[in-house]
């Protein structure tokens, strides 16, 4: 039996494939079972096996996993440990960026995420993985949802700071949870509750509002999908290969303007890359991994 698992920041994506039966998916929310950070409680891996239909949890049975929060070496190890002690199977933990190609039926691609987080992800010609980007949205992961409402949020206090009239966007922004000024908005954001599902809630409006053509926020867009490019120019100059971007995530399937955006910086690097979104999703990667671990490859590339 196949057992793949695409964990995001909001939901967790499992999707079993037995033998001689119907594939079955689950869809729950990711915070329903993680403790603390994926890699910060063992339980963790005992709950994420909880989850799964008794006759899945078999020695029989490969299990992968990609997830978000599996960032660092350390973390991607202390994972599979905790994954290996709570599945009888073959087991293997990923970051889920690294679930793109598979799913996409590529062996080598450029893979890019942009969803509640965003990273960038390849692999050299020896199997090794080469990334780019993330790091969380007060600092990075750019072209996520609460990046691009953090960017949008400065280029409007600048705004606010210098008088000038704040336009369509600050508009879509107040609108998002009934706040009046921007003075009100930013101290909710900033002192009330700091988190990323609040954060990423205002980006919607700010899409809105680059569709409506306000400047700001269709230069906040522009601004994102340059620093994902170069992302995909840092990981390509570190070894990555393929010749195809493939695209996922929330935001970016979800906002023409962002993967429009992506799509004029790439191909102004002319390195002859092309762009695909990935148009199943993303735990199909897992189930093909899951697949290749159960004929004895650990290798993800």
């Amino acid at each position: 039996m196949l057992v793949g698992v695409d964990i995001g920041g909001t939901k967790t994506h499992v999707r079993v494939v037995p033998d001689d039966a119907a594939v079955q998916d689950l869809v729950v929310r990711s915070d329903s079972w993680i403790v603390g950070m994926l890699a910060s409680d063992p339980g963790n891996a005992r709950r994420l096996v909880g989850l799964l239909p008794a006759e899945a949890v078999a020695a029989g049975s490969a299990l992968v996993v990609g997830a978000h929060g599996l960032d660092s070496p350390a973390q991607v190890t202390s994972f599979n440990r905790w994954l290996a002690d709570a599945f009888p199977g073959a087991t293997l933990g990923v970051n889920d960026v690294a679930l793109l190609a598979p799913a996409a039926g590529l062996d080598q691609a450029v893979c890019v995420v942009a969803g509640t987080g965003s990273k960038v992800v390849g692999h050299r010609a020896d199997g090794s993985i080469v990334e780019a980007g993330g790091h969380g949205f007060l600092i990075g992961d750019p072209g996520s949802a609460p990046a691009v409402a953090r960017d949008a949020m400065r280029a409007l206090l600048e705004a606010y700071d210098e008088g000038a009239a704040l336009g369509g966007l600050a508009e879509a922004m107040l609108a998002v949870h009934g706040h009046h000024d921007l003075p009100e908005l930013w101290i909710a954001m900033f002192v009330e509750d700091p988190s990323a599902a609040l954060w990423g809630s205002l980006a919607p409006a700010v899409f809105a509002a680059a569709e409506a053509g306000d400047r700001r926020a269709l230069a906040v867009v522009d601004a994102h999908a340059n620093l994902l490019t170069a992302d995909v120019h840092r990981v390509i100059r570190r070894g990555a290969l393929g010749d195809v971007v493939v695209c996922a995530g929330g935001v970016i399937t979800g906002q023409p303007l962002l993967r429009e955006a992506l799509w004029r910086h790439v191909d102004a690097l002319d390195l002859g890359l092309t762009m695909r979104t990935l148009d199943v999703p993303p735990v199909a990667g897992a189930v093909a991994l899951a697949r290749r671990l159960r004929d004895g490859v650990r290798s993800i590339a």
